[in-house]
């Protein structure tokens, strides 16, 4: 009997854990699971980052989250026109609706605009103008899982690791987008542009500022990579023409538009569902205006008034101690010393007067004695 309960004890010991991992290779068990505890313990921005880092658990998590609906649009991995059933299977056109109602991944571009910033901060470093060679490196950084220039700076600024280029930046999914270069530039190199620019780019000028719109598609959708590759070739069209036709330009700012820029200009008001969001602005340290790096800004005004004000407080107790000391030291020191030099002082002049009274009393009595010596 002993023998038989340990080895049923044994037996119920050795199997809890394997129940329970394969409850978890179950899609329909392990779905429920996650979009339960999504929901639960995690907001929208956070249930992004959350299921992409699920996904490099195993395979068969992978393969859960990509066949689930809801799980692929918390994501950001919902490719375009595609059923609920297969992530890969082609159905109907783009409804209006996915437009009107799609929105940036927030996760993906903060990380990004984070990243992008690194541009400013290495020309401001060198002391040089913003030029080809700084976003080469940070776009090629970024592109790169374990670039060293970014992980240096996401190390020093202690800034949110980007997400994966692969997902899609916007939620639903839309088939294009448009880049907004903006910034400043000669006839010369504009005219240069407005030669080269595809047709459904848009191209404006104002006096010596320009806006540039370069239209990005993807038939499944736009992804980070997308994003990225257009930022890249956007970027030496710029500095190639501007060899070319020796011409000069200055990017200030880098934005991210879902709709058409074009429309947007002409009626602002009949377009539902636009979005745009800045991504790289050229001003120096543009990393100062994000909401982290303001947390340590006021972290560190804090920390000096509270440095100010423990130096102002050891300067009142110095200010008081030396009233104290001083205070001590007159009536210990300077107090007596006064008073034994007045007393000294009045001995003084008290035994001087005494003296010269006597000698002129002396002085009278010897010529009287004298006068009586010679009488006698």
């Amino acid at each position: 009997m002993p023998t038989t309960t340990a080895a049923n004890a044994n037996v119920t010991v050795h199997d809890i854990p394997k129940a329970s991992q394969n409850a978890l290779q179950i899609p329909e068990i392990l779905e429920t699971i996650i979009i339960w505890s999504l929901h639960l313990h995690y907001v929208y921005d956070d249930r992004c980052r959350r299921v992409n880092q699920l996904r490099r658990v195993a395979k068969v998590w992978q393969s859960t989250i990509d066949h689930n609906r809801t799980l692929r649009s918390f994501a950001f991995r919902d490719p375009l026109n595609t059923s609920s059933s297969s992530p890969l299977e082609i159905t109907t056109p783009t409804t209006p609706s996915r437009f009107h109602l799609a929105t940036f991944c927030r996760p993906y571009c903060t990380a990004l605009e984070y990243e992008l910033a690194a541009v400013t901060e290495i020309a401001y470093s060198r002391k040089k103008l913003i030029g080809k060679s700084e976003f080469q490196k940070v776009l090629y950084s970024i592109t790169t899982t374990h670039g060293p220039l970014i992980k240096s700076f996401r190390k020093k600024h202690k800034v949110p690791r980007c997400l994966a280029s692969n997902i899609f930046i916007t939620g639903p999914t839309v088939e294009s987008i448009y880049l907004r270069f903006s910034g400043s530039a000669d006839t010369v190199w504009f005219e240069s542009l407005g030669k080269t620019a595809k047709p459904t780019d848009y191209l404006s000028n104002l006096f010596n500022n320009f806006e540039y719109d370069y239209h990005i598609e993807s038939s499944v959708g736009v992804t980070g990579n997308d994003l990225i590759d257009g930022i890249g070739k956007a970027i030496n069209s710029f500095y190639t023409l501007a060899v070319s036709s020796k011409g000069s330009f200055l990017i200030q700012k880098i934005e991210i538009w879902i709709g058409n820029p074009a429309l947007l200009k002409e009626r602002p008001q009949s377009v539902p569902g636009w979005q745009i969001r800045t991504l790289w602005d050229s001003k120096p340290w543009k990393i100062r205006e994000q909401p982290w790096y303001r947390a340590i800004s006021s972290a560190k005004e804090a920390t000096k008034a509270a440095i100010k004000d423990c130096l102002w407080c050891i300067i009142s107790l110095l200010g008081d101690l030396y009233y104290v000391v001083r205070v001590l030291f007159w009536w210990f020191i300077t107090l007596p010393y006064v008073v034994v030099k007045k007393f000294y002082r009045w001995v003084k002049e008290t035994w001087g007067n005494r003296n010269r009274n006597r000698n002129r009393t002396a002085g009278r009595e010897i010529p009287l004695q004298a006068t009586e010596i010679s009488l006698v």
